[in-house]
């Protein structure tokens, strides 16, 4: 038998417009290769949720630890001049990051390369210092 159970459920803050107008769907969802790490907090995982509207989002999302549960929080979100004008269909992070360097082989922080693809017929990178 396979226990499964629901960790987080997530809305990212542009599908959750007053009064339910202006909803957008989620259309793409990665995990980035490398924790996040906070002093004695737990480690967290970076989200990218990628949406109908072109907007993709950055969420911390916890590891849960025995008998807690796990916390999730927003982190950033792509400018809009920098993001898709119409529906993000895939989103991949560059799995090097997993390594912990930057593109030029310095040790670094929390840094990730993310990949999206768009409707617009776009491929956007995006390069970020999570700190």
């Amino acid at each position: 038998d396979i226990e499964m159970s629901e960790l987080h459920k997530i809305e990212p803050s542009c599908t959750a417009k007053a009064g339910g107008k202006d909803k957008t769907a989620v259309t793409a969802v990665a995990f980035a290769p490398r924790l996040l790490r906070n002093g004695t907090a737990a480690p967290a995982a970076v989200l990218a949720i990628g949406m109908e509207s072109g907007a993709i989002e950055l969420w911390s999302v916890g590891l849960p630890l025995p008998y807690q549960s796990a916390a999730y929080h927003f982190l950033c979100a792509v400018p809009r001049n920098l993001s898709h004008i119409s529906t993000v269909k895939g989103l991949a992070f560059r799995p090097g990051d997993l390594l912990g360097e930057n593109a030029d082989g310095d040790e670094g922080g929390p840094q990730h390369t993310l990949a999206s693809c768009g409707t617009d017929n776009g491929v956007r990178i995006y390069h970020f210092h999570l700190s």
